[in-house]
């Protein structure tokens, strides 16, 4: 006997009501594989106060500047939105800063 003549039991609308056990593999298996390819961090390399692309696609974030050579932190200003990430850099830079941005669950 094979997967696609298994009959499910119940209905299982957030899957588009697969089938047969073989379709139901087939869409867990690709809900799976999303979970596992979402990224959760980023860090993003500055000279300068910027704007750049939220790569994260969410507010929901922790933002963190480090200098890239000597890793101390760097006091920043932030803000983010779902499209873009915006950090205020106070004072001289001597080095580049690298911005870590953390998701994070809402």
């Amino acid at each position: 006997m094979s997967e696609d003549k298994i009959k499910l039991l119940l209905d299982y609308n957030g899957l588009n009501n697969p089938r047969n056990q073989q379709e139901f593999n087939r869409q867990m298996y690709d809900k799976v594989l999303l979970i596992s390819e979402t990224r959760t961090s980023a860090v993003v390399q500055v000279t300068e106060s910027a704007v750049f692309p939220n790569v994260l696609e969410t507010e929901n974030v922790i933002i963190q500047a480090r200098d890239s050579v000597t890793g101390k932190k760097i006091n920043i200003d932030d803000y983010a939105t779902n499209q873009t990430i915006e950090v205020k850099i106070f004072g001289d830079l001597v080095n580049p800063i690298n911005i870590l941005i953390l998701k994070v669950k809402p």
